[in-house]
């Protein structure tokens, strides 16, 4: 997963749909901290979140391979 070198990200799989939603939601109540690089597939209950300063272009890769589960 890209992000910047020497700070991580997470790439989280859900089985249950409302793990997904509480998640997403945790993750919207701390956007000032969690930065905006966060892009979810409810269908596929797939959410991936990486640092802030990654590119604005890693951010349109990422969320059309999250978009396309």
């Amino acid at each position: 997963m890209p992000s910047v070198p020497g700070h991580g990200g997470a790439v989280m799989a859900f089985e249950k749909s409302e793990d997904y939603d509480a998640t997403v939601q945790a993750f919207a109540a701390a956007a000032v901290m969690a930065g905006p690089h966060r892009y979810g597939n409810p269908k596929a209950r797939i959410f991936v979140q990486f640092n802030e300063g990654a590119s604005p272009d890693v951010g349109d890769k990422a969320k059309a391979v999250i978009a396309g589960l």
